[in-house]
């Protein structure tokens, strides 16, 4: 196969957008009205000229921005400009110092912010902020950070320390206090929102997962900080018919097509920080999320808990995941690879001329066989297993292996969890982490692409 790799497509080298003469006269708004035609649903934008999707997920040193140096009056400037032009923020706090020294940053902190935003004009309320759990007392973080601030988003990045038991009385008196207030908080204005989605995948064998620091405002999907998405949902039950079959013949074509329109909105699309600008040529991000998992197998009547019902929602799951990444494939083909992959032949610095020409060669094979357009496409949330119209859910636990088909995981819009205790709720986000850190689930493309 080495041998002809001469004869390879010339659009693998090709990383600008291609202009169609249909995409070109297809405005932003025409774009987003025929995804809604096509069944999903378009998050509000942002932007002075209503161009903004997503918001931008930052991170904030605190001790840093308390030093009141030229670097503090830079963010604490941009933030304010993403507030006058109603682009969504989420800040993700780091370096809050040690134990009570922390509270007393986090104070000082959100009253600076406060003083910032009340000094222009803007509202406050609409910072969204992420902690990492053991960072400080969560109870501290929710009550200074909504007196202070207001009742924006919160989100809590758990990790490994508060998803197992431990030995050590002191750190599981800790992670037990943590998920007592993460539970309690579920009935509040405002609560504690528990992510811990720790990388982003890609079903591309010739790209890294990415670690994730932080959380898009839009739709609360744990990302990489200053990374691109354009979010879209896609609610599975309206594309079933009357016996809870789902209707391929209309659901697979909007996929497809979902994907074509969201890959021009992209290239439409302002981006109010330098990283995500970047972020958004390099690696053209989608996040299609899908919903309704759990409504799919109740309205079918079907036993949450049997694992034939697993099964059934699995290959459903799969076949959308292939569809998608098949799709991002064949527009790589047609329009040029990702750029992210057009950069990464890892022999473009040898000296050695030979070796680096086969090095070369193989390297245009393995683009021909598994170059995508888009570095993530498919976004999942653990409460998309969960029906929406009963309270007897736990069981619907026993289908969270399904989310381990996603690239990314959304955390936004949990369920009140209705009839559940302390017990329930602790065991479904362990096990929902415990499938998200799991190996990546299927292949890229199969065989007769």
């Amino acid at each position: 196969m080495l041998q002809k790799t001469e004869n390879l497509p010339l659009q693998w080298s090709n990383s600008a957008p291609v202009k169609r003469d249909r995409a070109e006269c297809d405005s932003l708004r025409t774009l987003l009205e025929r995804l809604g035609q096509l069944g999903f649903d378009v998050p509000p934008l942002g932007g002075a000229m209503n161009n903004v999707a997503g918001g931008v997920p930052m991170r904030l040193s605190v001790r840093n921005v308390l030093r009141a140096n030229s670097g503090s009056e830079i963010a604490i400037s941009a933030i304010l400009g993403l507030l006058q032009q109603q682009v969504p923020v989420m800040l993700s706090l780091t370096d809050l110092g040690n134990e009570s020294a922390a509270i007393g940053n986090l104070q000082e902190f959100c009253e600076l912010l406060r003083a910032a935003t009340d000094g222009s004009g803007q509202r406050s309320s609409e910072i969204g902020l992420c902690v990492r759990s053991h960072q400080l007392p969560l109870q501290a973080f929710q009550l200074i950070t909504n007196s202070v601030l207001g009742q924006g988003s919160r989100y809590i990045l758990l990790d490994s320390l508060q998803m197992t038991q431990h030995r050590n009385p002191q750190v599981q008196a800790e992670t037990d206090r943590n998920w007592l207030i993460l539970w309690r908080s579920r009935e509040s204005s405002r609560p504690l929102n528990p992510a811990y989605g720790a990388s982003v995948r890609t079903a591309c064998p010739l790209l890294a997962d990415e670690v994730t620091a932080s959380v898009l405002p839009a739709s609360g999907i744990q990302v990489p900080v200053d990374s691109a998405w354009v979010p879209l949902n896609l609610a599975l039950p309206r594309f079933v018919d009357d016996v809870g079959d789902i209707r391929w013949e209309l659901l697979l074509p909007a996929l497809v097509q979902g994907v074509d329109l969201a890959e021009q909105v992209v290239d439409r699309l302002s981006w109010p920080q330098a990283g995500q600008r970047a972020d958004a040529c390099t690696n053209r991000r989608l996040a299609v999320s899908i919903s309704g998992l759990g409504d799919l197998v109740a309205n079918r009547g079907l036993d949450p808990q049997d694992l034939e019902s697993l099964r059934w929602l699995s290959v459903i799951v799969g076949r959308i995941h292939k569809t998608l990444w098949r799709r991002s494939h064949k527009l790589a083909r047609r329009d040029g690879c990702l750029p992210a992959l057009c950069g990464a032949d890892p022999s473009s610095g040898w000296d050695d001329s030979a070796h680096r020409e086969n090095w070369r060669r193989r390297w245009q094979v393995a683009l021909e066989k598994s170059a995508v357009r888009n570095r993530n496409m498919l976004v999942m949330s653990p409460y998309s297993v969960l029906p929406s119209m009963t309270d007897s859910s736990a069981g619907y636990t026993d289908l969270l292996p399904v989310i381990s088909y996603a690239d990314a995981w959304g955390f936004a819009d949990a369920p009140d969890f209705q009839g559940w205790n302390l017990n329930d709720y602790k065991t479904f986000h362990r096990r929902a982490w415990a499938v998200i850190q799991g190996r990546k689930t299927g292949e890229l493309i199969a065989a007769g692409v």
